[in-house]
């Protein structure tokens, strides 16, 4: 195995998407591979302090927030604006479930990260979630 220089990580197509069918919505839905600027900015964006004051995740419409961060048009850019994830919360559980898992796996996200990211987080993801 060879070393890689830094000319070969930075030119390398990391990133991607994956298309899933949503039947709930009668069509298709993109998820995009999301940076790791992108991963911090949403852990920034949807971090609160808890009553100890440490950092934690806001479970508030959690997939509908992740869901709303991962899903792009065909040119990759995102479907739907912070101010949308109230609207796209109140859809289909099942549906949003679908696109949740499927783009927590895709961006690496496991349950082990998961449980890191919402430690001390007020209950709204179950053991089997994610």
């Amino acid at each position: 195995m060879s070393l890689l220089s830094k000319r070969e990580i930075l030119e390398a197509h990391d990133l991607g998407h994956k298309d899933i069918e949503v039947p709930e919505w009668g069509g298709t839905v993109r998820i995009k591979r999301i940076t790791a600027l992108e991963r911090d900015e949403f852990e920034r964006e949807n971090s609160k302090k808890n009553k100890n004051g440490e950092q934690e995740m806001a479970m508030d419409n959690f997939r509908a927030r992740y869901c709303s961060f991962v899903m792009v048009d065909e040119t990759g850019e995102r479907l739907f604006s912070p101010a949308d994830v109230e609207d796209l919360g109140a859809k289909s559980g099942k549906a949003l479930q679908r696109i949740f898992t499927v783009a927590m796996d895709l961006n690496g996200i496991g349950v082990a990260e998961l449980e890191a990211l919402t430690k001390n987080s007020e209950p709204g993801l179950s053991d089997d979630s994610a």
